[in-house]
């Protein structure tokens, strides 16, 4: 889906929910890489699926 027609639907503009989605792709991987799973074991999750 379109990040204008997400953000239209929450309320805000597209650059605020760029910064939304950065920011939690931020603390995800920082959550992920503080319970010692390594960048690759987190790419490799999804080529599983």
């Amino acid at each position: 889906m379109p990040l204008e027609i997400v953000a239209e639907r929450m309320g805000t503009n597209r650059n605020a929910l760029y910064k939304l989605i950065h920011d939690a792709r931020k603390r995800l991987k920082h959550e992920l890489l503080a319970e010692g799973l390594s960048i690759e074991d987190i790419l490799g999750a999804f080529d599983a699926v």
